[in-house]
């Protein structure tokens, strides 16, 4: 969203950079009102034009046709003014020189103007390539976290209970091990329904089999608060010792009242129902 937005505002920078040099070009020439009356009439409509179709369309080559378009423009601009400034008036000669005057001054201001939009392109494509290099740093930072779970492991689910309505689906299951193991760490994606009206905490957790496990902080990463009544969960989890995986769905103030509790493994690191 706020790419979007810094978008818009350097489109329209670029927009009122054109119409800006084509009417101070045209006052030089042929007065404020003749000047504004033909830019309001052509040049705003064609700048508004291409300035709404430039926000459909993707950076680089935004920038490259609305820079043509501001050259153009002045060209453009300069061509009709001179035209306008030139039409046979009933003057004297110290009325023409004045105009040729006026005309010189004016091919300059144009000539400055081309160049302070030269600058002005400059420091965008400047401020561009700065937020996209830092965009690409975060972007990197996700994607070398992401690819450390690099096995799409198999799963099966073991041992469910759901209550009140409420419900949680395992739809993946990433790891950086092949299979569900002792030292491996995992990454489960789905989804989770809550009962009407209520909040609630999603954990994952490993339930040891054997003594080897002993009072333990539940990791920022390993649980989530919801307060929607449906919605999508990643959570990411170790296996430090033998045991099966589950996912448990509490309400949010009374951690003992379950709404689901779903095991899942691979293999016999599964918990199921004894028959």
């Amino acid at each position: 969203m706020a790419a979007t937005q810094m978008n818009k505002v350097v489109y329209q920078i670029r927009a009122k950079l054109v119409f800006s040099t084509v009417t101070a070009a045209c006052v030089s020439a042929v007065g404020e009102v003749a000047a504004k009356a033909f830019v309001s009439a052509k040049v705003i409509a064609l700048t508004e034009g291409v300035l709404q179709s430039m926000l459909l369309t993707k950076g680089k080559s935004a920038i490259a046709v609305l820079l043509v378009l501001g050259i153009a423009a002045l060209d453009a601009g300069g061509l009709i003014c001179t035209t306008l400034a030139t039409e046979p008036p009933p003057a004297t000669a110290d009325k023409k020189d004045q105009g040729q005057a006026n005309l010189a001054d004016m091919h300059d201001r144009v000539l400055e103007l081309k160049q302070q939009l030269d600058q002005m392109q400059k420091k965008i494509a400047k401020l561009e390539q700065d937020t996209q290099a830092k965009h690409n740093e975060g972007s990197t930072d996700v994607t070398a976290l992401a690819n450390r779970f690099k096995y799409k492991v198999p799963f099966e689910i073991g041992d469910t209970e759901f209550k009140e309505g409420g419900r949680i689906e395992i739809r993946e299951v990433w790891g950086t091990r092949p299979k569900i193991e002792v030292g491996g760490q995992y990454l489960v994606r789905g989804k989770y329904v809550l009962p009407r009206g209520e909040r609630g905490m999603l954990y994952f957790y490993e339930t040891a089999e054997g003594n080897w496990a002993g009072a333990t902080a539940n990791m920022d990463l390993q649980w989530t608060a919801l307060d929607k009544k449906e919605g999508e969960f990643t959570l990411v989890h170790g296996m430090a010792g033998p045991g099966y995986f589950h996912l448990y769905l509490s309400a949010e103030e009374r951690y003992s009242r379950t709404f689901a509790n779903v095991y899942f493994g691979t293999g016999d690191k599964v918990s199921r129902k004894k028959p």
